[in-house]
């Protein structure tokens, strides 16, 4: 089936903001996940900086953090729910 470009995009947006893996996300819609991933590839969401890095650049401010989500660009996301100084997290 063809989806026209209004409802890709929404697609995308909804995913963007659902902050699900893809997989998780297409499970109940009317689509595959492979089809998903190359409507992201087309639309330039599959970010080759990422891909080339094993790391990506963090920012933080404040001085001590009561909990850290990391999201990878695969999907994965790891929360760490502990109050941590920043001295404590390393970045290598």
């Amino acid at each position: 089936m063809r989806y026209d470009r209004e409802q890709i995009d929404h697609w995308m947006k909804e995913w963007e903001e659902s902050g699900e893996s893809i997989y998780t996300f297409c499970m109940d819609k009317p689509f595959d996940k492979s089809t998903f991933y190359n409507w992201r590839k087309k639309s330039g969401g599959d970010d080759t900086r990422h891909r080339d890095s094993k790391f990506i650049s963090v920012s933080m401010v404040p001085s001590c953090v009561p909990q850290l989500s990391i999201q990878y660009p695969n999907g994965v996301k790891v929360d760490i729910h502990t109050t941590m100084r920043l001295q404590q997290i390393s970045y290598n």
